[in-house]
């Protein structure tokens, strides 16, 4: 009897080790398949990541490429609108695209010489003046003195100068016009130093024949430009001038300072400025030093710390220094020394070795107010030729337009009836 509860127990464990054994089976199948469908999945995932990742660069390289293609027909298609517009201003379209061929030139003939006027000679007599001081400032807020601007003006006009350069001005960069003096300002850093030069337009520089010229407004044109110089140059069919407005370092600054500065100077007249018709109205905060009949001459004065420099530019561009001659009539101290007001010239209109026989007449302004005590005074020098210039008489002048009458004239069947030319039309018959 115990022997069949023994085999009874005996078939019950081993069923149960079966199940077990079935469910174990069962389980790691269920979880092989769910981690074969995980991994499938994302095998799924980055195969699609890849497709797209290579779609995107395809599609960014055909990009791309219609980009440049684009790029190099793009002068094409701004013009594709000539090949469908038929019309007889326009170039004709051919196989090699239009035909832009040039037009013949008209034949020459001696009737058209006719048409200019033959020119004379005359002779033309130049009066040019040139000043330069340092106004220390103008009025900007809560600096300077008001109205200081205009106060200067009124001298520099009732002088009868022709060009003013100016220095520690403290402006800024640009250019202006009140009644007829041209403002050519140079720029300040950070409301220090700022170079100017003023063109009266009113003061004639020639006559020829009894005519006056006058500068124009747009005789010049800016060169360069920086807080301590201004180049500018004025052209026009009478004269061809350079002009230099410069303020250098005082003796007080770094000698490397200092001779860089002397030296980009000189650098930039042999760049821009031909030095056999230049104006140079600089604070050269220099004394002359003693005369060499060339450069500097009987009123000469002893070396300080900058003279060297001076020298060398005077050198290096063959100019020279009017205020040593004895043609200079007034004070030759340019600058009150505010230690013990003694007088020292610093400042200088220098023009070519070569017009020293034009000079006829160096002066200090010590008439010209600047508004402020002490410190600087202007100094000035006046330029007289002669030459013999050719002249175009004047012809006589034709009918002008009134432009305000266009908007009140019926001209719209006068438009309407306008036929365009041919492209190959000669304009000059």
């Amino acid at each position: 009897m115990y022997m069949y509860v023994y085999i009874y127990i005996y078939i019950i464990i081993i069923y149960l080790f079966i199940i077990i054994y079935i469910y174990t089976i069962y389980i790691l199948y269920i979880y092989t398949i769910y981690i074969l469908y995980i991994y499938t999945i994302y095998i799924y995932y980055i195969y699609i990541l890849y497709i797209y990742t290579i779609y995107t660069v395809y599609i960014y390289y055909i990009y791309i490429y219609y980009i440049h293609t684009i790029n190099k027909f793009i002068y094409i298609y701004k013009h594709l609108w000539m090949a469908v517009q038929h019309q007889v201003d326009l170039p004709q379209l051919t196989c090699g695209g239009f035909d832009l061929a040039p037009i013949s030139l008209p034949s020459e003939r001696s009737d058209m010489q006719s048409e200019t006027p033959p020119a004379s000679t005359q002779k033309t007599n130049f009066t040019l003046s040139a000043a330069s001081a340092n106004v220390q400032t103008f009025y900007r807020g809560q600096e300077g003195y008001a109205n200081k601007l205009t106060y200067v003006r009124e001298q520099f006009v009732a002088h009868g100068i022709n060009i003013l350069g100016l220095q520690e001005c403290r402006t800024d960069t640009g250019a202006s016009q009140y009644q007829d003096v041209l403002r050519l300002a140079g720029g300040c850093d950070k409301g220090c130093l700022g170079i100017e030069i003023w063109i009266n337009l009113a003061q004639p520089f020639l006559y020829q024949g009894g005519q006056p010229q006058r500068f124009a407004r747009g005789d010049f044109v800016v060169v360069a430009r920086d807080p301590r110089h201004l180049l500018v140059h004025p052209k026009n069919s009478s004269i061809d001038l350079w002009l230099l407005a410069a303020h250098a370092p005082h003796s007080g600054a770094d000698s490397a300072a200092r001779e860089e500065w002397w030296h980009n100077l000189s650098t930039l007249i042999s760049t821009h400025a031909p030095a056999d018709n230049i104006i140079i109205m600089i604070d050269a905060n220099a004394a002359t030093g003693p005369q060499d009949g060339r450069h500097v001459f009987q009123n000469d004065d002893k070396a300080t710390a900058n003279t060297g420099h001076f020298r060398a530019l005077l050198h290096d561009h063959s100019l020279c220094v009017p205020a040593t001659l004895d043609t200079h009539e007034g004070p030759h101290g340019t600058w009150i020394s505010p230690v013990d007001e003694s007088l020292h010239r610093i400042d200088y209109v220098l023009i070519p070795c070569h017009w020293q026989s034009r000079c006829t007449l160096s002066m200090g302004l010590s008439n010209l107010d600047f508004g402020h005590l002490g410190d600087h005074q202007a100094t000035a020098l006046q330029l007289e030729w002669q030459e013999d210039s050719a002249s175009i008489p004047r012809r006589a002048r034709g009918r002008g337009h009134d432009r305000t009458r266009i908007r009140h004239s019926a001209l719209t069947h006068q438009l309407q009836q306008y036929q365009p030319l041919p492209w190959h039309t000669d304009i000059e018959r």
